[in-house]
């Protein structure tokens, strides 16, 4: 269910022939607390809450927002992980719209008997019809419904893999509906009704489609077999034996009691299934444009080489002096030689290289066992796949 409200218990009580004896639920979101009660099926539970949900293991005792759930295990409990869950509501319930149309453009099964003459005995009997694909279909007009006396179904299987009947309920006025007859089953040649309540001996293989109904009420009698009105509000005021999908159920004065449908699998081509669109994957992030890798700078110019001083002009030798004998002194010139020094300036240069680097950080953390993208299959298969045949799954909203 989408969203659960109202502090009450629930859970399977009794003996039916269910598709599993345990329960199985997915409850995305609360608006009230949960009665510390709930959960009371003795063979098992299943228990998917939503990701918004606050759930913890205190003690080996499941808490959920706060409040210790009595019957729960620690072992029955998980979460959707997140960003995902474990049903997508709107696809499921795109697929329940379609199949209600499949049902409702179908008319009478060949051998079915259909009889109002008698408005104290009014009567529907399919122990005779021809069943397609496993399938009985019979169209009740709503005014049958809305009057108090009791309509009553001959001929259901009490095999299990008996055919199913779909009813399909037509000529409302406007969108509501208010249901007051009785629901009165037999299976095989019995002329003993079935009882109502949290036992069933045999299994359900009555399905009622509302179409495009938005409201109906159940308001006096009983209510026997599963409910399709995926468009509609339920509000039940008396006893109600068999699945409801509704885009919202309110449990007012009476009960509902757990009997599964059983699903029959017909071709796959029998009902058109709208694809879900897959996420986009993300695209990939751009690489970074590589640095330029920086110019090398210029070689200095070198220095000029220095001009040469220029030679010294030679001193004119001094006139003898007369008539001395003196040694004769001889001056030789002397070049200064200056070498050149050329100097160069050599720069060195590197390459920038851009390095990034990331660093993971791996939490570990005791946690709740989470959906993620792999759901948990389990029975809800089961459940799944009377989605398909018969558009039954476990309640989308109860407040």
């Amino acid at each position: 269910m989408s969203t659960l409200g109202g502090s009450i218990d629930f859970g399977t009580r009794g003996d039916s022939i269910n598709l599993v004896n345990g329960d199985i639920y997915y409850i995305q979101n609360l608006t009230d607390a949960l009665n510390s009660g709930s959960f009371r099926n003795k063979e098992f539970n299943h228990v998917i809450f939503g990701n918004d949900i606050d759930v913890q293991i205190i003690n080996d005792k499941v808490y959920v927002n706060g409040q210790c759930m009595d019957n729960l295990k620690t072992h029955e409990v998980f979460k959707d992980g997140a960003g995902t869950n474990y049903i997508d509501f709107e696809a499921v319930f795109k697929r329940l719209i379609k199949a209600s149309e499949f049902y409702a453009e179908k008319e009478n099964s060949a051998g079915v008997i259909f009889n109002v003459s008698d408005m104290n005995n009014r009567y529907i009997d399919v122990s005779k019809a021809t069943a397609t694909d496993n399938v009985i279909y019979v169209n009740v007009p709503a005014e049958y419904l809305a009057a108090p006396q009791p309509l009553k179904i001959y001929g259901l299987s009490s095999k299990v893999d008996g055919p199913t009947i779909v009813i399909n309920v037509t000529g409302v006025s406007g969108k509501e509906l208010n249901i007051s007859t009785q629901i009165c089953l037999y299976y095989d040649d019995d002329k003993v009704e079935i009882n109502n309540g949290e036992s069933h001996a045999v299994p359900n293989h009555l399905l009622w489609n509302f179409g495009d109904l938005e409201k109906i009420i159940v308001d006096s009698g009983r209510f026997m077999g599963s409910i399709l009105a995926p468009l509609a509000t339920v509000n039940a005021h008396v006893n109600i034996d068999g699945n409801i999908v509704a885009d919202t159920v309110n449990i007012i004065g009476g009960e509902s009691h757990r009997w599964d449908i059983h699903p029959v699998f017909p071709d796959d081509s029998f009902i058109e299934i709208p694809p879900i669109d897959p996420k986009p994957e993300p695209e990939p992030e751009p690489e970074p444009e590589p640095e330029p890798e920086p110019e090398p700078e210029p070689e200095p110019e070198p220095e000029p080489e220095p001009e040469p001083e220029p030679e010294p002009e030679p001193e004119p030798e001094p006139e003898p002096e007369p008539e001395q004998s003196v040694p004769e002194l001889t001056l030789n010139n002397k070049d200064t030689v200056i070498q050149d020094n050329k100097v160069k300036k050599e720069v060195a240069t590197s390459d920038s290289h851009l390095i990034n680097m990331t660093q993971q950080a791996e939490n570990k953390t005791n946690e709740l066992p989470q959906t993620g993208n792999k759901t948990e299959n389990l029975a809800v298969l089961g459940l799944i796949a009377a989605v398909l045949g018969f558009g039954i799954l476990p309640k989308k909203k109860v407040k």
